[in-house]
């Protein structure tokens, strides 16, 4: 109540309640179902106002009561084991699940060997989900503060999606390490949206998602007979408030010799570029229904207000020229390559004069198969072409 009144949006607690000095006051693992102790009652009220409870699991694992403490075993509290730095559950972590068979712990994070500051100031080491708690009560923190308009339950139930074994959970770590890129991830999936409209053989591909600059956005297309994707374009992260601001992009697709039916494309946010690093997820799918063929017989079936690329040789070996026809000149042109991962392997930066251009691009130090060159005037893609190479 206190902490309710005084506007606390989160609490991080190593409260655990099970036995007592007096045994008659002691629990048994019977009432360890979220609905019996005050404490539980007490935790789930003020989840049920908002608030955020993250409650260590206890240290009871080799000892007689083995089990979860109250208030741990509430149904809207996130409640956090203890695993090593490698990952594995450390032995005194806790035993779930409660006594009325909800998966507990709910999720765990490091609270062996966990580096801590000592009652003198120093850095030292220790064991205890005592530590794993606010630890993983940070980490909802961070998650919270970039998406302030959802409410505390979604962080609960995206830190317990986003678990390293969320498909199989079990009695000692739930559903297990969370990966907080995951977790974003699951989060911005819930808001995106993403809508298409075909005119002219051109589809207008619309949707909305929550980004930060570095991040980009990898569209692609699946058409009437063809069982996989294809990436077809990029379109780059433009958003400078992740937490409060909503970004809407566009991309046009133009369409050549596509069969009559149904064309599905798909939206993969792609939050890490680095190839070292590269995490992405589709964020959204949309289909829509072509009405009558787009075939063309044409070299250059693209209207004369678009460009021409091509790729020659193709596939190709050391080196590749690549061939665009604009009308207009393009003083900031990015010629971008991707592996068939998505993975940035080459940018290069040229200009070119109105009309035909060829420029020569050396491919020697990229490894055989799939990749995508994209070429864009400035941040506007113009056309992505596949390549392979040799």
């Amino acid at each position: 109540e206190r902490a309710d009144s005084s506007g606390a949006d989160l609490i991080s607690s190593s409260l655990g309640y099970n036995t007592f000095d007096d045994p008659s006051y002691n629990h048994t693992y019977a009432e360890m179902n979220g609905n019996t102790t005050m404490v539980a009652r007490g935790a789930d009220l003020a989840a049920k106002k908002g608030i955020l409870v993250v409650n260590s699991a206890g240290n009871e694992g080799n000892l007689p009561w083995k089990y979860i403490a109250s208030p741990a075993d509430g149904d809207s509290v996130l409640a956090v084991g203890a695993v090593n730095a490698a990952g594995n559950v450390a032995g005194f972590s806790s035993y779930g699940p409660s006594s009325d068979g909800q998966v507990k712990p709910d999720v765990a994070s490091q609270g062996q060997g966990t580096t801590i500051q000592g009652s003198g100031g120093n850095v030292t080491a220790g064991d205890g989900t005592s530590f794993s708690a606010p630890n993983m009560a940070g980490l909802a923190t961070c998650l919270w503060q970039g998406f302030p308009n959802v409410n505390n339950m979604r962080i609960v139930n995206a830190l317990r999606q986003a678990g390293s074994i969320a498909s199989a959970p079990n009695d000692r770590i739930g559903y297990g390490i969370p990966d907080m890129r995951k977790a974003v991830m699951i989060l911005l999936k819930e808001m995106a949206t993403s809508s298409a409209s075909i005119s002219n053989c051109k589809t207008s591909l619309s949707w909305t998602s929550k980004d930060y600059l570095g991040m980009k956005y990898e569209i692609e297309r699946k058409l009437v007979g063809e069982s996989s994707y294809t990436k077809v374009g990029e379109v780059a992260a433009t958003g400078t408030d992740f937490r409060n601001t909503t970004q809407s992009y566009t991309y046009g697709d133009t369409l050549i010799n596509a069969q009559a039916g149904s064309i599905s494309y798909r939206i993969r946010q792609v939050l890490d570029t680095a190839s070292a690093s590269f995490y992405g997820d589709y964020i959204d799918t949309v289909d829509i229904s072509l009405a009558a063929s787009c075939i063309t017989t044409s070299i250059d079936p693209v209207p004369g207000t678009e460009s021409l690329i091509r790729i020659l040789p193709n596939p190709a070996h050391g080196q590749f020229t690549l061939q665009m026809k604009t009308q207009a000149p393009v003083s900031q042109l990015t010629i971008r390559i991707v592996n068939a991962k998505g993975q940035l392997v080459s940018s290069i930066r040229k200009s070119k004069p109105g009309g035909p251009a060829s420029f020569d691009i050396p491919i020697h130090h990229l490894a055989s198969g799939k990749y995508f060159v994209s070429v864009y005037d400035g941040q506007k893609l113009l056309a992505t072409r596949e390549l392979v190479k040799l």
